[in-house]
């Protein structure tokens, strides 16, 4: 399945990307794309935002589902979702 990322504010700039697109397998949840995108940026995030070591953000960060707010890590992902990933703290 392929889902749309859009980044924001802070993380937009750290990635220095806008957005982007994923294939993940179906069933898929939040924390296997939050894995996808950490090791994909890893260069590029400073470990304020993100953990190389144990492939984890900062809870800070978080991706948003149009009008369901934000995600758990344990929530399913579905072909052809938009999403919105963000630093709480800083806003979009």
């Amino acid at each position: 399945m392929r889902v749309e990322v859009k980044f924001t504010g802070l993380l937009a700039y750290e990635l220095r990307a806008q957005e982007a697109s994923y294939e993940l397998a179906a069933g898929s949840l939040v924390s296997d794309l939050l894995a996808i995108i950490g090791r994909a940026f890893a260069d590029r995030l400073p470990p304020s935002l993100y953990d190389p070591e144990t492939e984890t953000f900062h809870r800070m960060i978080a991706l948003v589902r149009r009008d369901h707010g934000f995600l758990s890590p344990t929530e399913p992902l579905a072909d052809g979702e938009r999403l919105l990933m963000l630093s709480r703290a800083a806003g979009g």
